[in-house]
């Protein structure tokens, strides 16, 4: 169980850093110094968590990004425009990449 234990401590401690929680690892790890079963297992979910928090981080980049590139593409086709009308084919093209 040692093996398992070390490397949930090593996981949580680099998913931990990346997001810049090292204050939140030290009182884990303070907490769960003990290397037991019940501990083992509470490790490795705090790993979890983490790994799912980071993943959903990422999703929310992903989609701020995507978001910028189409509100600046947007603003460009605006700005470009001589009148209000426009033609059915942009759009469709706005309102489907909505």
């Amino acid at each position: 169980m040692k093996p398992f234990y070390m490397k949930a401590r090593q996981t949580l401690q680099q998913l931990l850093s990346e997001v810049s929680h090292t204050e939140n690892l030290h009182y884990l790890l303070e907490n769960y110094k003990e290397c037991n079963l019940k501990n083992c297992l509470k490790l490795l979910l705090r790993c979890k968590l983490e790994f799912y928090a980071r993943n959903m981080l990422v999703e929310i980049f992903q989609e701020i990004m995507r978001y910028e590139t189409h509100a600046s593409a947007l603003r460009q086709l605006i700005q470009n425009q001589n009148s209000y009308k426009v033609p059915a084919k942009t759009y469709q093209y706005i309102k489907s990449e909505g």
